[in-house]
């Protein structure tokens, strides 16, 4: 039996950079690729309205598996290294 899982990051920076990389990975076919991956079921940022400085990510996925599969993909270092980019 499978069972759903997720995770929910909050990104939070200054000057704007949670947004500039919510941005950068759509604009950049990263979060098209991520919906595309085997076993993923959704993937959202979310903007609060009362501030700018904070970004929530939230992911599904239909099994543990499938959540490990996408933390090892090369994706994901790429992820990494363009939060880190952005925010410096």
């Amino acid at each position: 039996t499978s069972s759903l899982v997720g995770s929910e990051m909050c990104i939070r920076d200054r000057n704007g950079s949670a947004k500039k990389f919510a941005e950068e990975m759509t604009e950049s076919g990263i979060v098209e690729q991520v919906r595309n991956e085997k076993g993923n079921l959704g993937y959202s940022y979310f903007f609060p309205k009362d501030d700018n400085e904070t970004v929530l990510l939230i992911d599904k996925w239909e099994n543990e598996n499938a959540l490990d599969r996408h933390h090892k993909t090369e994706m994901m270092k790429k992820n990494c290294r363009t939060a880190w980019k952005i925010s410096s």
